[in-house]
């Protein structure tokens, strides 16, 4: 048996599919499905201004991406 032992845990950013956990647990059928629209784009560098922008995202999409569920026990 392993023995981990923390002095603590600090947590700065959970996104779709993240999880914390601790002692015994179990996760089972966990899933995540996510979508980001994101208008800026990526900002790099030092003391950037970006003054009065505007942003505009536009998704026209019905559906992004179909999820269909298995049935249980077809191990899928």
């Amino acid at each position: 048996m392993m023995n981990i032992i923390f002095d603590s845990i600090n947590i700065n950013n959970l996104s779709g599919n993240s999880g914390v956990f601790n002692g015994e647990n179990t996760q089972s059928n966990w899933n995540s499905y996510i979508k980001n629209n994101f208008g800026q784009g990526s900002i790099i560098g030092k003391h950037n201004i970006f003054y009065q922008n505007v942003n505009v995202v536009e998704d026209n999409d019905l559906i992004d991406f179909p999820v269909r569920k298995a049935k249980e026990g077809n191990g899928n």
